[in-house]
Order: C-alpha cells, then sequence, then structure tokens
C-alpha cells in the first residue's frame, strides 16, 4: 500500500484468518529509513486497530541477539476494495494516510506473495508481492546500531521463473511521520 501523492514509504500487510501482520516503512527525524510493525487478531475484515512497536535486533551479517520492541504508538486499519486508511498516534504527533494497493494484476502462479522470515532468525524479514511481471521486495532488518532498517528491489519475475532477480535500494531523508511529504534521496 502507498500514496501516489508521496512514494517513498509505505505499509505491507498480510491477512491470514483472523491475524494480520503489517509493517510501516518510513523515515526518522534524521532522515534513516525505519519500520514499525503491528500484529493482532481482528474480528472484522475490513478494520484493524493495533499497537506500533519499533524494534531493535542485531546488526546484519552478527550474530543473533535478543530481539528488544517498544510501544511506539497506534494504529487502526481502515480497507475499503483496493483503498486503505490507516489513522496512527505517535507520542504527540498523529495522522491519517489514504493509500492504494502498490501493484496491480494477476499474481505470480508460484504464489510467492507475503511476508517471509527464517524462524532462527525472528525479527527480520522480507516481503513478496508480484503482480504480472511487476514484483515489488522489501527487506526489513537492523544497523550496526541495532535500530531498524530497510530496503526494497523491483525488477521482473516472468511467470515461467522461481528466481527473482533486482537491485537492491537504500532511500534516505524521505517523509517523517506527522511531517510535510520530501521526497527520498535513492542510494544503493
Amino acid at each position: 500500500w502507498y500514496s501516489a501523492e508521496g512514494p517513498g514509504t509505505g505499509l505491507s500487510t498480510e491477512l491470514q484468518g483472523t491475524a494480520i501482520y503489517m509493517c510501516w516503512y518510513v523515515y526518522d527525524e534524521s532522515g534513516q529509513p525505519v519500520w514499525y510493525v503491528s500484529t493482532a487478531s481482528h474480528d472484522d475484515a475490513s478494520a484493524y486497530v493495533g499497537t506500533l512497536l519499533s524494534c531493535n535486533g542485531w546488526p546484519i551479517g552478527s550474530s543473533q541477539s535478543n530481539l528488544t520492541c517498544q510501544e511506539a504508538g497506534n494504529v487502526a486499519l481502515s480497507f475499503s476494495g483496493d483503498t486503505l486508511t490507516m489513522d496512527w498516534t505517535m507520542g504527540a504527533k498523529s495522522g491519517s494516510e489514504s493509500m492504494t494497493r502498490f501493484l496491480w494484476g494477476e499474481s505470480h502462479p508460484a504464489s510467492l506473495d507475503g511476508w517471509w522470515y527464517d524462524p532462527a532468525h525472528e525479527g527480520m524479514g522480507v516481503f513478496f508481492e508480484n503482480r504480472g511481471d511487476a514484483p515489488y521486495f522489501g527487506w526489513f532488518n537492523y544497523r550496526n546500531d541495532s535500530s531498524s532498517q530497510w530496503w526494497a528491489a523491483t525488477g521482473t519475475f516472468a511467470d515461467d521463473s522461481q528466481t527473482f532477480s533486482g537491485t537492491m535500494i537504500q532511500a534516505k531523508d524521505g517523509q517523517v511521520p506527522g511531517g510535510a511529504y520530501k521526497a527520498p534521496e535513492a542510494t544503493t
């Protein structure tokens, strides 16, 4: 999910039965890419209310250490067709974001869409969604200081393929929750 008026941030969701997992990827006050998560059960398939968590973990390439998550705020999601409204609060800041589906079309025949993680490395993972031959890949992990970071990639993924290849991009200096829109600067 993303806003066409504010590309460079978004929301990745997965619904399984009455469980929802969401990750909001944005930027902190210093311009670094960060993410917030929320997960819970819901009774209404068109609405969700939960707690936003900010997590700290182990840097890429190091031994797994304890994952810690702190409450960062609250979130409410309302789904209506291809539109999602996200209302959030984080401390004294609050906002409402209207988003649409990022990708359209038929899913890849391999049915790879959704969140993937290695149970031996719980607390980091990837989100993959593919429509037609236009995939989106997001990798959610941690910096050397243990704070969250994310990378994204797009590319092509033919229907007869089992392998996705793309260039990982990390952006910086994008929109801060509650701030005016600022286009992010892509880095590799």
